[in-house]
Parts: structure tokens; C-alpha cells; sequence
């Protein structure tokens, strides 16, 4: 006899990829100290075999992102709640997608999480295209009236967020220089490139983050650039935030004294 169970529907395979989010940590040092300036949670899913590059994709393309988006924010809230030891300045990825189709829903998720840290830094990721630069400049707005900082991620020379334009109407706080270009600039002895992107960041006094540090030499190459700010391998990999070495962070109002 085949009993049917009532009450317990299956898992479905959006419910089962919101459940396996696990934010894991990475430290963003400054240059010349190496001091600890923030902690950048990146989404990771164990129990999921797809690659997350796919994930994002085709989560962009059905504006599923806005939910993992926000669940995300709520994760990092919970494991900074639990931590003995949390960040004081951390850092959130978020499509520019959701930004557009839900600016105000999500600035109240990273409200809740700036009540638990000293400061919130939102990365807005380059991999969908600014759908709205009105709804972009909007949002970052509201997130300076609560005393969120803005960071546009992975820029390159030909992506939007290095449009002098688009950094001028945003304004933001950051400009994190794409770590495969920053590579490939270190390993042929190219520095315009790199070079554009500071003054594009000096131009409204924002600072600038270089990803993929590896090396000692990278990093003294990339502090001889000018760059504020280093991220990348070479400082510590991304893990939970209990193992995060959190507890001697400066405050973010000192990091680049």
C-alpha cells in the first residue's frame, strides 16, 4: 500500500540553493600597513556542484539574483551575530540587477546587517549590465544617507564602471580594479591601464582595491601604483567567519591613516 505524507513538499531547486548559501570571509588590507580594513563576504555553496559563475548568470537572467541577493545579507547578519569576534567594516556583493528591480528591499537588508557593524560596504558586481543608471545613482544615495560606502567591482577600462560618466553620477567610495586584469597588467609590465583607473578614483576621492594578490611582489608592485587598498590570496583565503583573524581590526575611520 502506498501511504502518501501530507505537509512535506518537496524542496524545490531554488529552495535547495538558498539553503546551501555559506558566506565565507576574505580580508581587504591596506597597503602600506597591511592592516585589516574590511572583511568581504563571498557567497559560497557547498552542497551545490554547478559552478557559481553559471549560478549568476542564469540567476541574472531570471532576476532569481534579487532573493539570493538577499539572503545573502541575511547569512552574513546571522554569522556576524554568532561570531566571537566580528568585523567591524564588511563587505556584500549585489547584482547591479537587483539594485535596479528592488533598490529599496534590499537597502532595508543591509540596514539590519549596518546595525551590527561599524560599516557596511556594498559591492555592485559588473556581470549584468546597468540597467538603470538613474535607479544605480539612486541607490547609491540612500545607501550614503545611511551611511553605507558603494563599491563598483572588477573594474576594466572598456566596463561601465570605469566610465567617467557613470563613476561621476554614482560617486562611489570604491573602485575595486578586476584581479585578472590587474594580473595580466603584472605579469607584461603594464601600468595604463591601472594607472586610468586611479585617477579615476582620485577624481572623486574614492579609494581603490586591487584583487588577486598572490605575491609579495604584487603586492609591492600594486603599492608602488598608488593602490589604497589589496585583496587576494597572498593576505589569506575566504573562510568562515568563525576562523577569520578579526580580533586585532582597526577601526575602518583609521585604516588608511
Amino acid at each position: 500500500m502506498i501511504v502518501e505524507c501530507s505537509g512535506f513538499a518537496p524542496e524545490s531547486p531554488e529552495e535547495r540553493i538558498l539553503s546551501s548559501i555559506r558566506p565565507h570571509f576574505q580580508p581587504i588590507v591596506t597597503s602600506h600597513r597591511h592592516n585589516i580594513y574590511a572583511v568581504e563576504a563571498l557567497l559560497r555553496l557547498p552542497d551545490v556542484t554547478t559552478s557559481r559563475d553559471i549560478l549568476f548568470r542564469r540567476w541574472e537572467a531570471t532576476g532569481e539574483v534579487v532573493d539570493i541577493d538577499m539572503m545573502m545579507v541575511r547569512r552574513v547578519l546571522s554569522a556576524i551575530r554568532t561570531a566571537s569576534s566580528p568585523p567591524h567594516t564588511i563587505g556584500v556583493n549585489v547584482s547591479a540587477l537587483t539594485v535596479a528591480l528592488a533598490p529599496d528591499a534590499y537597502l532595508m537588508e543591509i540596514e539590519a546587517l549596518a546595525a551590527e557593524a561599524e560599516r557596511v560596504i556594498v559591492e555592485i558586481t559588473e556581470t549584468f549590465p546597468i540597467p538603470d543608471l538613474a535607479a544605480l545613482v539612486y541607490f547609491a544615495r540612500r545607501c550614503e544617507e545611511v551611511g553605507v560606502f558603494v563599491a563598483l567591482d572588477d573594474c576594466t577600462p572598456n566596463h561601465d564602471f570605469c566610465s567617467p560618466v557613470v563613476v561621476q553620477r554614482v560617486r562611489p567610495h570604491i573602485l575595486k580594479i578586476d584581479g585578472v586584469l590587474f594580473n595580466d597588467c603584472f605579469n607584461h609590465g603594464t601600468v595604463k591601464p591601472l594607472v586610468e583607473i586611479i585617477k579615476l578614483a582620485t577624481s572623486i576621492g574614492a579609494e581603490t582595491v586591487a584583487e588577486h594578490i598572490a605575491t609579495r611582489d604584487m603586492r609591492d608592485w600594486a603599492s608602488r601604483l598608488g593602490v589604497g587598498l589589496l585583496q587576494g590570496y597572498y593576505f589569506g583565503e575566504a573562510t568562515p567567519l568563525t576562523l577569520a583573524k578579526s580580533s586585532d581590526q582597526p577601526r575602518a575611520a583609521d585604516c588608511c591613516a
